[in-house]
């Protein structure tokens, strides 16, 4: 970022009605036990639930903001965590929030005791997963928040990250739980609600809850991964000297709409006494780039904007910056400030296009 200057009927809340779980008297969460449940043909009976349900969480524009009253991420990820544990205690699991910081899905589990009596078991697994979205950028073909489903794939934001993810770890629990499959241990689904922008509210919710002794996070590449990519946020900052010199004045400059993500979008607000060489050089810029540079009169000003390719940021080879598009037509226009200059050519020199932090 860079700124400067079915079929079932429906109960209230948009959910349908539950079936009731069935069970088979299978307890101890043994190998045997699990193989003989029947969870994968529970699992292909519910496909048409669990896609509708996907469908019904991407529609929810879960991007983090201001807080709102209870909602401390803001109310589009309060409604789909609202969304996930009304689904959930509808179809009879047990549900935590924490302050609407982050909460929990839960099932199980069952141990035997030295009496061979039936305890709820102590050792907790943890599943992590979050239902906030970064920003959905421009340039999509379909409806980011529509849940189209084409050629096998349901299309949207949050489909992969983490919405996707979150849906079918909570329908093999219901489908493990409704055969009668019990686990020697607790299986805790935990909803994350800012996970883009910084997991404050895990870290409350983790003070409060407790943390499990173990677990996994389906966020991530199948079928394993040990460790993935950090993230640093930081500024860059220059004092910009005032400069009464006669030329081209740079008003402000902005992109990008989220830290985590490859911005789509860039523009900057120019001065000068004309214009006619500068869109020329934009063209120019265009034809021997490939790149997308828009100039356009706005009152007295002159507008500048750049396109890029919105991709996650951990994958910005996927993406193509529009800041650093931007940054590289403006180095070719000679501003009065110095400072300015400066700017700018140390971001193209340092920054640019380069992916790898040489």
């Amino acid at each position: 970022m860079i700124e400067y200057a079915g079929s079932k009927k429906k109960k209230e809340g948009g959910l349908p009605e539950a079936e009731p779980p069935k069970r088979n008297n299978i307890s101890g969460g043994k190998a045997a036990a699990f193989a003989d449940c029947g969870h994968i043909v529970r699992i292909e009976a519910q496909k048409d639930e669990m896609i509708r349900t996907l469908r019904e969480l991407i529609a929810i524009k879960s991007v983090a903001g201001e807080a709102e009253g209870d909602a401390p991420f803001g109310a589009g990820v309060q409604a789909a965590f609202d969304y996930m544990l009304r689904l959930a205690e509808r179809d009879g699991f047990s549900t935590e929030s924490v302050d609407n910081f982050g909460g929990h899905i839960e099932f199980g589990g069952d141990v035997l005791n030295e009496a061979g009596e039936t305890d709820a078991a102590r050792e907790i697994m943890g599943i992590l997963g979050h239902l906030d979205v970064v920003p959905e950028g421009r340039e999509w073909d379909r409806d980011p928040y529509g849940g189209e489903v084409a050629d096998g794939r349901i299309y949207g934001r949050g489909s992969s990250d983490d919405k996707g993810p979150v849906v079918a770890v909570y329908y093999a629990m219901k489908a493990l739980r409704d055969c009668g499959f019990s686990p020697g241990k607790k299986v805790r689904l935990i909803l994350g609600l800012d996970e883009e922008t910084g997991c404050r509210g895990m870290e409350r919710y983790l003070d409060k809850a407790g943390r499990p002794d173990f677990g996994f996070t389906p966020d991530a590449d199948f079928p394993v991964i040990h460790g993935e990519m950090g993230i640093l946020i930081f500024e860059l900052a220059k004092k910009i000297r005032k400069n009464d010199a006669k030329g081209i004045i740079l008003r402000s400059i902005s992109g990008g709409s989220a830290a985590n993500m490859t911005p789509d979008f860039a523009k900057a607000m120019i001065r000068a006494d004309s214009y006619g060489g500068i869109t020329k050089a934009a063209a120019e810029f265009c034809r021997e780039t490939g790149y997308r540079v828009c100039t356009k009169g706005v009152g007295k000003s002159l507008e500048i904007t750049a396109a890029g390719i919105s991709a996650h940021g951990a994958s910005p080879e996927k993406g193509l910056n529009a800041i650093s598009v931007l940054m590289a037509f403006l180095s070719e226009i000679g501003f009065a400030n110095e400072d300015i200059k400066d700017f700018i050519g140390f971001y193209n020199e340092h920054i640019g296009f380069e992916l790898d932090g040489e």
